[in-house]
């Protein structure tokens, strides 16, 4: 996908895919993967994911409305990517779509914790 092709279609979507597509405009680095994962997969790797963010304390957003978001999609799989805006203090966000790429499904972004290193 292309990166005006993909700020187009996060501009369909809520504050945190605005973000997302702000990191584009700026230059952030990201991919599509064109490799489907089943929904179910996705939504209890990333419930786990949500609660162990609540439990560190590893500064996120979007994540619990993506996890419904995710839930609530009537679809059996979906593609995901990342926009990855941590090289200028922003957001890894994560990107999840219908397999057309034609509808937004669900993103959230994560920061990293202050004991990561930085991205290379």
């Amino acid at each position: 996908m292309e990166r005006e092709t993909l700020q187009r279609l996060l501009r369909t979507g809520g504050q945190v895919a605005q973000q997302c597509a702000d990191a584009l405009t700026q230059g952030a680095e990201f991919e599509l993967w064109p490799d489907q994962s089943p929904k179910m997969r996705l939504v209890s790797l990333y419930a786990r994911r949500e609660r162990t963010l609540q439990k560190t304390g590893q500064p996120s957003i979007g994540f619990a409305a993506a996890v419904e978001d995710l839930r609530a999609y009537p679809g059996e799989s979906l593609l995901t990517g990342y926009v990855d805006d941590r090289p200028n203090g922003g957001y890894y966000f994560q990107i999840f779509t219908d397999p057309s790429t034609e509808t937004l499904v669900a993103c959230l972004g994560v920061r990293p914790s202050p004991d990561d290193p930085p991205p290379a």
